[in-house]
């Protein structure tokens, strides 16, 4: 059976092999959200606004997004 760390491991492993720089397994809350970088998106600041099911407006409300993380 595996431990906790080795199961976090594959994770990481599985994230640098698929083109990650970094990768690292962390308490979700110590995720910062920065309520800017929604409103850039808001903007269409990529040009990408409305046309992503990971952004918004198909997202979904930010505060809904951030209260799952902290959940997950």
């Amino acid at each position: 059976m595996k431990t906790t760390a080795e199961k976090y491991q594959i994770f990481i492993d599985l994230a640098l092999a698929h083109g990650a720089d970094r990768a690292a397994v962390i308490d979700t809350a110590d995720i910062p959200f920065v309520p800017e970088l929604r409103q850039s998106c808001e903007q269409n600041r990529c040009g990408r606004f409305d046309t992503c099911w990971v952004g918004p407006p198909a997202l979904g409300p930010v505060e809904d997004r951030m209260r799952e993380a902290v959940e997950f």
